[in-house]
């Protein structure tokens, strides 16, 4: 076997337990149902509900959405060849570009677009570092919510909004070097369960139209922080 190929091969059976087990696969269906706790959706909790859903999802999405969760950084836990958060964030935002509803794509494309900026944005050292992260957090939970306001749900959104929340977490917990003390299998349901509170508001809340604009105007000042020439 070649190098390359060998290589290839460890890090495909690394990729494997991602998938299936965790931060993909059960651990993912766990936290999605964990994410509908909160919301009037509870009824759709069952196993028959979650394949009628798999079914309805468009798959490619849901696919890509699905591999970027599994490819997400889990502290002790790396890939041989790991893609970095800029290249997770644009899976997610291909997935939510295959999921646009006509009626409903405007919206759509603003908090996805704002949500994407703001996980974008250069990490920056210290603690202005901290406040740029914070910016940028805010940034995606107003995003998560302005598409949750336009019902961007199911399976597909609901693991994008996860996907999106994690990165934005390891992001900050690289940022305060506490990658170590973080029991990392509990990302996903801390992630579900904040997620499922901001998208039961989203849904029975008022003044959804400005969530986009102001996702946008926090993704902007984390940019423009993080760009700042520091003092």
């Amino acid at each position: 076997m070649t190098p390359d190929l060998a290589a290839f091969s460890d890090w495909v059976l690394a990729l494997l337990p991602r998938l299936f087990v965790y931060p993909g696969g059960l651990c993912l269906l766990a936290s999605l149902a964990l994410l509908r706790l909160p919301s009037s959706r509870v009824h759709t909790l069952s196993p028959r509900a979650m394949l009628r859903d798999l079914a309805g999802a468009n798959t490619l999405s849901l696919a890509l959405a699905w591999a970027a969760v599994a490819l997400l950084p889990v502290p002790g836990w790396a890939l041989p060849f790991a893609p970095g958060p800029y290249v997770l964030a644009l899976l997610l935002a291909l997935s939510l570009l295959l999921d646009i509803k006509h009626e409903r794509g405007r919206e759509q494309a603003l908090a996805g677009g704002a949500v994407t900026l703001a996980l974008l944005v250069p990490p920056v050292d210290g603690v202005p570092g901290v406040f740029v992260w914070l910016l940028a957090g805010f940034a995606v939970l107003a995003g998560v919510y302005a598409l949750g306001a336009v019902r961007d749900d199911g399976l597909a959104g609901e693991a994008r909004a996860i996907g999106w929340v994690w990165l934005w977490l390891t992001g900050g917990l690289a940022l305060l070097s506490i990658e170590q003390r973080w029991p990392a299998p509990a990302v996903l349901p801390a992630a579900a369960l904040a997620l499922g509170v901001v998208l039961r508001a989203a849904r029975g809340g008022r003044g959804d139209a400005a969530a986009p604009v102001i996702a946008w105007t926090l993704a902007l000042l984390s940019l423009l922080a993080a760009l700042l020439p520091g003092p």
